[in-house]
């Protein structure tokens, strides 16, 4: 559980940095096919881990239990994130 978790948690930077790639203006096509190219094939990836392997008893409590080790940890960060900017801006 812990390993998907990190799994997926490792792939949300790469959906962003995909999708700034297929994004940005001036780029050529091939950069921004392989932008979306990388997208596609991380968001398949991420939505692979997400699948139960044949070990899993109930498959409600693996996508439950793979659902809060992922949006705890992210939205921690967010959290903290948050936290920095708002005390960063109220100081200036």
């Amino acid at each position: 559980m812990l390993l998907k978790s990190a799994v997926v948690i490792q792939m949300v930077p790469f959906i962003y940095l995909f999708l700034t790639l297929a994004q940005t203006p001036g780029i050529s096509a091939w950069a921004r096919a392989a932008g979306v190219l990388g997208f596609a094939t991380t968001t398949i990836g991420l939505a692979v881990a997400f699948l139960p392997t044949a070990d899993v008893e109930s498959a409600w409590t693996f996508e439950l239990k793979l659902i809060a080790g992922v949006a705890g940890p992210i939205g921690l960060g967010w959290f903290l994130f948050w936290r920095s900017t708002r005390h960063a801006h109220a100081h200036v």
